[in-house]
């Protein structure tokens, strides 16, 4: 397969992302639950940053609930997209 093909595949097999942006949507609506309350700004950092964190898990659990192919092991390019993701928590590291 050339590589518009694969692309295209993981696409269709992962619904263009569907579990992560309705994850996203839980978890901004939580963040937005946090901002809304008097507490101190600290703290709101810190909820903020544990509202965040579980995203991948998250999305997981949404995407057996819609039948997505969350892993999509037998396209190549959902290892390469893995490994751009693990290079984010380097970056989440830094931002913390």
């Amino acid at each position: 397969m050339d590589l518009d093909a694969l692309r295209k595949d993981c696409a269709r097999k992962q619904k263009k992302g569907l579990p992560f942006i309705l994850t996203s949507v839980l978890i901004w609506t939580g963040i937005l639950c946090v901002h809304l309350t008097g507490l101190p700004i600290l703290t709101k950092n810190l909820l903020t940053f544990c509202c965040a964190a579980p995203l991948v898990p998250i999305a997981f659990l949404v995407s057996k609930l819609i039948g997505v192919d969350f892993q999509g092991k037998d396209n190549p390019l959902t290892k390469l997209g893995l490994i751009f993701t693990v290079n984010q928590i380097v970056y989440l590291l830094i931002a913390m």
